[in-house]
């Protein structure tokens, strides 16, 4: 997976992204059971490390990494 280095700070991309009516929300969860909805999901890992799990691959995302899910 590619990193990204973000370009102006995070702050000043969340205020961008909330005055285009986007939804954003910050989590902290030990684990999420399968789930699935109906709109897009843009994931940006700050801290810590997620485990995604897809189709039975797990993949370890770290800070600056990202994940989009549609499904």
């Amino acid at each position: 997976m590619e990193r990204i280095d973000l370009s102006p700070p995070i702050s000043q991309v969340v205020s961008i992204l909330q005055q285009d009516k986007f939804y954003l929300q910050t989590y902290c969860h030990r684990e999420i059971r399968m789930h699935d909805h109906s709109f897009l999901e843009l994931t940006y890992i700050l801290n810590g490390t997620v485990e995604h799990t897809l189709d039975g691959q797990t993949s370890t995302l770290r800070p600056g990494d990202y994940l989009m899910v549609d499904y």
